[in-house]
């Protein structure tokens, strides 16, 4: 492994790691796989270890030097794409990699939320995806059980979402309400009066009206649902690897211009670091970046938003 000058863009870490160029031979990865594969046996056979469901399925395989779909980000949203691009592909040479920098997910937006699931929006393709969401938790086994495993329970609670309303949002809450219903959801406008007779805890000061979902809404595990996806993915064939995207590479496309009349590029590689600190290139067909509050960040190694013309 060696590093070649060129002109790259960026700060000086990133530009460090663009510069970046992998070298590691067949045979090297070889030994390399072996190595972890002692190293991991080691800590298996250990009789004080402590694994996580997840912990466990870091499997420490040789990093590949290419895939088809590389994901950036293995929380839920990551784990979930990872899932269903091999659910609907299922075919051993289509390769799907997903990168995750924090394999505890201490810091992950999935394991922060509170796990809350309604259809009480404005917008009719929130509303249908989140019925279909429901309706997948409700039948989780039937989609993610893993043979030999136990059985998935996400803790799915479908008691109910309530939104209120002040005088100034309530035909608004109204007429959201009508748009859901007719989709399939189900719930109710109910007046101040009846919120209070309902709820009597509610100080219903200022609130003219509130909206009750009747079923398919409410809450979940978002950790139990995040461990069924990885498995289950796992199980498909998708590879997590425990490291940080650090840079981008790109390649320019011949005779290719956008509408500023800028050579056209194309993202290709990424370039990550590992736990060990070791760092690698992996080539991809197509990139998804699926890392919750951090997005941005990753967003900016690939130019988006401060390259030019269509990157700008």
């Amino acid at each position: 492994m060696y590093l070649v000058s060129s002109e790259v863009k960026g700060d000086d870490d990133s530009k460090k790691y663009r510069e970046f160029v992998d070298t590691v031979t067949p045979g090297q990865k070889i030994i390399k796989g072996l190595k972890r594969d002692w190293k991991t046996l080691k800590r298996v056979l250990s009789p004080n270890r402590e694994f996580s469901d997840l912990e466990a399925l870091w499997k420490p395989e040789i990093i590949p030097s290419h895939c088809d779909v590389l994901i950036i980000g293995g929380g839920a949203i990551g784990s979930s794409i990872a899932y269903w691009l091999k659910q609907k592909i299922y075919r051993d040479e289509f390769n799907v990699v997903v990168i995750e920098k924090d394999p505890t997910y201490t810091k992950a937006s999935t394991t922060l939320s509170v796990g809350g699931l309604r259809q009480q929006f404005s917008l009719e393709e929130n509303i249908l995806m989140s019925l279909y969401g429901a309706e997948f938790l409700r039948n989780i086994n039937e989609h993610l059980s893993v043979p030999g495993e136990p059985p998935i329970d996400v803790n799915y609670h479908p008691y109910g979402y309530l939104l209120l309303a002040t005088e100034e949002g309530a035909e608004t809450l109204v007429q959201n309400s009508k748009l859901q219903n007719s989709l399939g959801a189900k719930n109710v406008i109910l007046t101040a009066e009846k919120l209070k007779r309902m709820f009597p805890w509610i100080n219903t000061d200022g609130i003219a009206a509130g909206c009750l979902g009747l079923e398919k809404e409410g809450w979940f595990d978002p950790w139990s649902l995040l461990c069924a996806f990885k498995k289950k993915a796992s199980h498909l064939g998708v590879q997590y690897i425990n490291a940080e995207a650090k840079a981008f590479k790109y390649k320019t496309l011949p005779g290719v211009y956008d509408r500023d009349m800028i050579p056209a590029k194309k993202l290709n590689s990424v370039v990550i670091e590992t736990e060990d600190g070791e760092i690698r290139t992996i080539e991809f067909a197509r990139a998804i970046i699926a890392a919750g509050a951090f997005s941005g960040n990753v967003a900016e190694l690939a130019d988006i938003g401060t390259g030019e013309g269509l990157l700008s």
